[in-house]
């Protein structure tokens, strides 16, 4: 934290010293503001990470349309399964309708 006190008595007892400090080749500023340059340039950390973050967005954005094509599939063979079920189910009622009045004429036919 900064304290204002400090840089008070030291802007007051000595303006010029904390002049250098903060505007030597080798002051604070001049540190501080290296470090933000190899902070920001291009290739830097931030570009470094932002990239990083760009390559895992784009991974899992290729994840989820491959999910989703897969999903869309499943989800076909799902219904085609259905339809076909479902066909059988209709094929097994007409089958036993039949069945069931063939058995109710010969029944008819016996008594």
């Amino acid at each position: 934290s900064v304290d204002r006190e400090k840089i008070n008595d030291s802007v007051d007892n000595d303006l010029y010293g904390m002049l250098s400090f903060l505007s030597h080749k080798d002051s604070f500023a001049k540190t501080m503001s290296n470090s933000i340059d190899a902070l920001t340039k291009s290739g830097g950390i931030f570009d470094s990470r932002k990239k990083s973050f760009n390559s895992s967005v784009s991974r899992f954005e290729s994840r989820a349309e491959r999910l989703e094509n897969r999903l869309e599939r499943v989800n076909e063979r799902l219904l085609q399964t259905y339809s076909q079920l479902d066909r059988l189910v209709t094929q097994s009622s007409s089958t036993s309708n039949a069945i069931v009045q063939s058995l109710s004429a010969l029944n008819s036919r016996n008594n």
